[in-house]
């Protein structure tokens, strides 16, 4: 890509030197932001028309606000958040929204620029933070004329596309890496590493066949449960890690990050665990939150502190609470209450197939290797597509700010749609990610 052939000061240090061709202006020339309206509880899902949040699209309504494409910009919870519409859609009063016949700027050229800047920076110091429309509006821009925002436009568009298939096709050879490894996790714990061995049936439906060797327990009989709650504002409590189930990563049994109770700002009772206990979140087993304490702490009233005895290690039980097999218990058990959650009791009284300690051991350095393996290519994905992600932001960046020139590009890409323009490798900004 070549920068524009002159450029001039924009008088604006953000903004610095800028097409000199291009105009600079307040946000407030360029756009008006519209508030959303309430939608009422009783006329939810009654229609096709999406309703946009400040979080994107949920639910549908009957009528839309606007039928024309249109900007939605999150107002309060996630403020500065942008979502585009291709059509009729419902706004809510969670937001803001630029209506694409309110505007005589290219509304996709509008919709990158305001991509780009940050508009949650804008916000009103209030128990809930919220954009500050005015604020925002002062906020200097650039404004290429119309005919050149469409040849913008399209290009991001393009390009952006390119971008987002490659993003996807990363993410969804991470979900197929996760299945694996909650295949490998669950066969390991209810089959052991021998498929030939001679099985028989444990007698309990959510577990079937285990190998002949493996004992059938009860949960309690391997493991306790502590109770008995702590003050976490007492002075000998405060400065302990306090984990709850937002710091545990779902189906992994990682803990992604930890914070003290002083910095939680914690009231309310806690339990306490020990290092190597296993901790468990009870509330909506499905997520599968579940990790190994790491020393001593505390954990919310949300979550089971669980020291396993002599008959179990510490990880075989936790991959074991990790399984697909004591997940679908667990769910079904955590279905008799309105809000889904496993009781002490139920988890104390169920079963659990178990082999000696020893092949557990086993089991665990095997399963251990296979997984570090998954978990590295996944880190490796997660990596690219982090990288993919902040070149579209750059790439956004560089085209509505004039620091690239892509009329001719657009230009050629429109008229050779599906090939690269002459002399060019089409390829090239993706080159790295490809290979």
């Amino acid at each position: 890509m070549q920068p524009y052939p002159a450029y001039k000061d924009s008088g604006d240090p953000i903004l610095g030197c800028v097409p000199d061709h291009w105009r600079v202006a307040n946000l407030k020339r360029v756009a008006t932001f519209l508030y959303g309206q309430s939608l009422p509880k009783d006329v939810r899902n009654m229609g096709s028309v999406p309703v946009y949040g400040s979080n994107g699209t949920s639910d549908t309504h009957d009528e839309a606000i606007t039928t024309a494409p249109c900007i939605v910009i999150g107002r309060k919870g996630s403020h500065g958040k942008i979502n585009y519409s291709h059509g009729p859609c419902f706004p809510i009063d969670t937001t803001f929204y630029v209506d694409s016949t309110a505007t005589e700027h290219n509304v996709r050229w509008l919709y990158y620029l305001l991509s780009i800047l940050r508009l949650d920076a804008y916000s009103k110091d209030s128990a809930v933070p919220g954009l500050n429309r005015e604020e925002a509006y002062e906020r200097r821009v650039v404004i290429p004329e119309r005919m050149e925002q469409s040849q913008i436009a399209r290009f991001l568009d393009e390009r952006t596309a390119k971008i987002d298939a490659l993003i996807a096709k990363k993410r969804r050879q991470i979900d197929l890496l996760q299945e694996q490894r909650a295949a490998l996790i669950n066969q390991a714990v209810t089959k052991g590493l021998d498929r030939n061995r001679p099985m028989k049936d444990s007698g309990v439906p959510w577990i079937g066949e285990i190998p002949a060797e493996w004992l059938v327990i009860k949960f309690k009989h391997c493991t306790t449960i502590r109770q008995g709650q702590v003050d976490p504002t007492a002075d000998e409590y405060r400065d302990l890690i306090l984990v709850a189930p937002n710091h545990i990563e779902s189906g992994t049994g990682r803990l992604l990050y930890t914070e003290t109770a002083d910095e939680q700002g914690a009231e309310s009772g806690k339990y306490e665990f020990r290092d190597g206990d296993v901790l468990y979140s009870k509330i909506r087993p499905h997520l599968q939150k579940a990790c190994i304490a790491i020393g001593d702490g505390l954990c919310s009233a949300d979550m089971y502190p669980i020291t396993p005895n002599e008959r179990v290690l510490p990880f075989f039980l936790l991959y074991l609470m990790l399984s697909e097999n004591f997940t679908s218990f667990t769910v079904q058990q955590s279905m008799r209450v309105a809000m889904p959650k496993i009781n002490r009791e139920d988890l104390n009284d169920c079963y659990l197939a178990l082999p000696d300690v020893q092949e557990q051991r086993m089991i665990m350095d095997d399963l251990q290797d296979k997984l570090d393996g998954i978990d590295s290519a996944t880190e490796k994905l997660n990596d690219q597509i982090e990288r993919l992600s902040e070149y579209r932001t750059a790439l956004i960046s560089a085209a509505v700010t004039g620091k690239i020139d892509v009329r001719h590009h657009a230009t050629q890409e429109r008229d050779h749609p599906g090939r690269p323009p002459a002399g060019k490798d089409a390829r090239a900004p993706f080159k790295g990610e490809i290979v």
